[in-house]
């Protein structure tokens, strides 16, 4: 019974250190500017690295723009998915806003009750989702189409003035991530497997 406990045990170990469930992390980037923003035509990146492990299961992002007219922008949240060679690009603005000053202290959240392009501006101390619709250059304007790929990379901020004449600057930027992190398997399995071991130790102390 001894060798065959200590087999048991070893083989539980075995498996744990392989697998185990997942849990949620949430955390927060932040990349703190200014960045001037170049107009007339001109792309402008705000890179943050992640060293996070786990896959993405939830993304939101907080920006704060100053600019004198918000019309001339197409806003961007990009993320790398292999060590910076593909990226992946979600347009949070498609040159909404007409000319209006500022996305002053905004969080783009699928989850928000209205587009930002179907709320007039000024914008302010608001949740939005993203613009509902995307141009050429953007893969998607819903964030949800980052869930599945790994944390681990670099998120970028990409704002991109078409004109000429009004000037802005990127103050402050925030990417909130939740991760679904597998937890070390050894602890889970080998937990509840020592539970079976003492079950069957006591079990056999009746006989």
């Amino acid at each position: 019974m001894k060798k065959t406990i200590a087999t048991l045990a070893a083989a539980m170990f075995c498996c744990g250190l392989l697998a185990g469930p997942a849990a949620a992390a949430t955390y927060s980037l932040t990349y703190d500017g200014p960045l001037d923003i170049l107009e007339g035509g001109n792309y402008n990146y705000a890179d943050i690295t992640d060293s996070h492990q786990g896959k993405i299961i939830d993304v939101n992002v907080f920006v704060n723009i100053n600019h004198t007219w918000v019309g001339d922008l197409d806003v961007y949240l990009a993320h790398s998915v292999d060590d910076g060679d593909t990226w992946k690009y979600v347009q949070l603005l498609d040159e909404d806003g007409g000319s209006a000053n500022n996305l002053r202290n905004i969080l783009f959240d699928d989850s928000a009750p209205a587009y930002i392009n179907e709320v007039s501006p000024p914008w302010a101390d608001a949740t939005f989702k993203p613009t509902n619709g995307f141009d050429g250059d953007a893969d998607s304007s819903e964030l949800a189409y980052f869930i599945g790929d790994q944390a681990l990379g670099i998120w970028s901020l990409v704002l991109y003035d078409n004109a000429t004449g009004d000037t802005g600057t990127l103050e402050n930027y925030r990417v909130d991530v939740q991760t679904a992190v597998p937890l070390p398997g050894a602890v889970v399995l080998l937990g509840s497997g020592l539970v079976a071991l003492v079950g069957v130790r006591r079990r056999s102390g009746r006989k």
